[in-house]
């Protein structure tokens, strides 16, 4: 995990030192005062010693130009946002993140339950008119990309029924950098995050399924004279959701991380949201600190989802 999130690092940091344009860059703004700019935070440091200050940034040590020293942190330095002035890289994820992880688990809880549901039971009617048509539906959620299915859900339930909000959360419960949103204003953006899971889990559940229903430990015991939901629900499902588990892994970190276009139409404050204003500003600081955190947030979930098969399927031991 550690050199490939180096690795993934370095490529980042190379990638956006070389994007055109400046951060600085305006109307207004004078060489002079682009080149103070550009001092006081070391961008006009050769490319090799930016790098290597900002790799020690990660490792808790912080240059100081006025000892020209570096300084310890018990904590990675992400460096000043350089468009959200008096703001550090850390304040800005401690904010977002939370955000953005709740929208995630809130979207991804949501899918997990209607997904299971639904495969389970396209796979009991297997060929019938249910299973033709949680199939459909699961093609269309599949195909349907949010940033079209979040306008139509706005359109009918704000501004059709009014029923919801059409954008910005309404928070129930506020305690420092941590902030639960109510109910009615998360529903509308995780929805359209979960609807394109909702189809891959039906998909997967009911092709997993279907092949467990035909294993001998299922047929035994229905030859025990166990009810059939028994036998579905207690035997034959627990073998089907290694799949599941196995697409859980990216799609938490997709949706943590990567609900950009959701966050921007709903004016989520997010990590989506601060990506797409860092990117117009050229915030070289707050894209390498998005882009750390998505990249340790995806090893994590691959992490999670290699200890969750042993506790699922207990043939499965890692050496």
């Amino acid at each position: 995990m550690l050199p490939l999130t180096l690795l993934v690092l370095s490529i980042s940091f190379f990638l956006v030192q070389s994007a055109p344009g400046s951060p600085f860059a305006s109307a207004k703004s004078t060489e002079a005062a682009q080149a103070r700019m550009r001092a006081k935070y070391g961008l006009d440091q050769p490319k090799h010693v930016q790098y290597g200050r900002y790799m020690a940034r990660l490792a808790g040590f912080t240059y100081n130009s006025a000892t020209a020293g570096y300084e310890w942190r018990p904590y990675p330095d992400f460096g000043e946002s350089l468009s959200y002035q008096g703001r550090t890289v850390n304040d800005i994820l401690l904010a977002a993140v939370p955000v953005s992880a709740f929208l995630g688990l809130f979207a991804y809880a949501m899918a997990l339950v209607l997904g299971c549901g639904m495969g389970v039971l396209a796979a009991v009617r297997r060929n019938s008119w249910v299973d033709n048509a949680i199939s459909g539906f699961a093609a269309l959620a599949t195909a349907l990309p949010s940033f079209i299915l979040g306008p139509l859900l706005v359109m009918l339930f704000s501004l059709t029924l009014y029923w919801l909000p059409p954008a910005r959360l309404e928070w129930a419960f506020e305690w420092g950098y941590l902030r639960i949103p109510t109910l009615r204003t998360i529903l509308l953006p995780a929805v359209t995050l979960a609807i394109a899971y909702v189809g891959y889990i039906a998909k997967l559940v009911r092709s997993s399924l279907i092949d467990v229903l035909g294993q001998d430990y299922v047929r035994t015991a229905r030859a025990k004279g166990l009810p059939e939901w028994r036998v579905v629900v207690v035997h034959a499902l627990r073998g089907a959701l290694l799949p599941v588990v196995s697409f859980s892994g990216l799609a938490l970190a997709d949706l943590i991380t990567g609900a950009v276009a959701v966050e921007a139409m709903f004016a989520i404050p997010g990590m989506g949201h601060y990506f797409i204003d860092a990117t117009n500003a050229r915030d070289y600081f707050l894209i390498l600190g998005l882009t750390a955190f998505a990249t340790i947030a995806v090893m994590m979930a691959n992490l999670f989802v290699d200890i969750a098969y042993t506790w699922i399927d207990p043939r499965i031991r890692y050496e």
